[in-house]
């Protein structure tokens, strides 16, 4: 497994998620950073999240994701989705394995992956997965403006 992140194939598009996550808090940021084969960002989205823990914020990045895909059309578009959170990306792939606080994001995982008919989830390792980590980590900062993802160019030289 390599430690770098590296552009897909020509026609797919590879979609990195993470979460940040502040034990003191009730609350975490979940990221996604969408690239093409040129390894430009597609898209790039933050929000803010109601959460208990590390693994909670990294399941709920992984449906918001996944519902954004659904929700912009791209149902059919072959797509590499990527977490560095491995008890994550095991439990989606054996729902049995899964910890029973994150049991309905999981659900929802499940039920929302077959509409992706060309995806696949993988695990990554966080170096790899520097850019939505880094986002996340902003956001949850307040150090990241909205239009944060207007600038792919810069944003791809910085990862």
């Amino acid at each position: 497994m390599d430690s770098l992140w590296h552009p897909p194939n020509p026609g797919v598009l590879k979609m990195n998620v993470d979460g940040a996550f502040k034990p003191s808090s009730d609350k975490g940021s979940v990221a996604f950073i969408c690239r093409d084969h040129k390894g430009y960002i597609v898209e790039g989205i933050t929000k803010t999240i109601p959460a208990s823990s590390a693994l909670q914020v990294e399941a709920q990045a992984l449906c918001f994701a996944l519902n954004h895909l659904i929700n912009s059309n791209r149902t059919s578009n072959p797509i590499i989705i990527e977490s560095d959170y491995l008890v994550l990306v095991e439990a989606v792939k054996d729902p049995h394995l899964s910890p029973w606080e994150v049991r309905p994001f999981l659900a929802e995982a499940t039920v929302l992956l077959p509409r992706l008919v060309k995806s696949r989830i993988r695990f990554c390792r966080r170096t790899a997965n520097a850019a939505p980590d880094w986002a996340a980590k902003a956001h949850d900062n307040g150090l990241l403006k909205s239009s944060w993802a207007s600038f792919p160019r810069l944003l791809c030289t910085i990862f």
